[in-house]
């Protein structure tokens, strides 16, 4: 057993109506899951995410038009561009526009 309770997310709708679906969505994280993925080439997504410049923008457009990646690329480049935000607003929202052109996914969309 772990000494850990593995990290949850739920959510749900603030109200539900007699009689209508509603959507309950829930997250379990495994205790042995990390969080980093890695590409083909082994190279960590999470941590292009702490670098502060427009050169980790390039590799997460390429990462973030591959499927099984793109939702992790999506979020690192959200945090490249939170970095970015105060020295260079414009290159900020350009990376972002990069990554909206690039993620296909709806999961992905919502996280640009």
């Amino acid at each position: 057993m772990s000494k850990h309770a593995p990290r949850t997310l739920v959510t749900a709708p603030n109200r539900a109506v007699k009689g209508e679906s509603v959507t309950i969505r829930a997250l379990a994280q495994h205790p042995m899951e990390n969080g980093f993925r890695r590409n083909e080439l082994g190279e960590l997504i999470a941590a292009l995410g702490e670098v502060g410049g427009t050169e980790a923008v390039e590799p997460l457009v390429r990462f973030a038009g591959q499927p099984s990646l793109e939702a992790e690329a999506a979020a690192a480049g959200v945090r490249v561009a939170r970095r970015l935000q105060a020295s260079s607003p414009d290159a900020a929202a350009a990376a972002l526009e990069r990554l909206r052109a690039a993620v296909r996914s709806a999961e992905a969309k919502q996280i640009v």
